[in-house]
């Protein structure tokens, strides 16, 4: 199920500034045993989770019989199950794990972050069609941000200090 534009407009999608892919999260065996996509052995308790509706999901259910999987609604309800014990392992991108109680958990060592990605998936910012400016103007500024990055044009902490007030000549 995937989101379809309600006004009858199509999406236009800016140049990708991040890429990611689906990785395990979870207890070490099980995450080697999903990465390897083993079922047998020590891999015949793999139960992964997996947000429904997601090209995951659709990797996922491609690759394992349905009796190794179970769908989340949410990010949330995937850490429950785990919690729970409804599965074992975590199919997401990385970048969702940053700021969760995963996170703790693998900082923690009591989980695992699998070091194979599955898959590769571009991330870019969608607007939509009939607002062709809108769109330009939305690339245009990505493709500048990287293209500043590629040149070394990046952040300085130093300049960025709230304390630092400019004088104004105009009263």
């Amino acid at each position: 199920m995937h989101p379809k534009p309600m006004t009858g407009a199509g999406f236009s999608f800016s140049t990708p500034y991040f890429y990611d892919g689906l990785r395990f999260v979870g207890n070490r065996t099980f995450v080697i045993c999903a990465e390897k996509k083993r079922r047998y052995a020590e891999c015949e308790l793999l139960s992964i989770c997996v947000l429904q509706g997601t090209t995951h999901s659709d990797f996922i259910s491609a690759i394992f019989p349905s009796d190794f999987y179970r769908i989340g609604f949410s990010f949330e309800e995937m850490i429950a199950m785990m919690f729970n014990d409804t599965c074992n392992v975590i199919g997401v991108e990385e970048f969702s794990i940053f700021d969760s109680e995963l996170e703790k958990l693998i900082k923690s060592g009591e989980y695992v972050l699998g070091n194979k990605s599955l898959t590769k998936e571009p991330l870019s910012a969608v607007t939509r069609n009939e607002d062709r400016e809108w769109s330009d103007i939305v690339t245009w500024a990505i493709r500048a941000l990287i293209q500043g990055e590629m040149n070394g044009l990046m952040r300085n902490p130093q300049l960025c200090n709230n304390d630092t007030i400019l004088e104004s000549n105009s009263t």
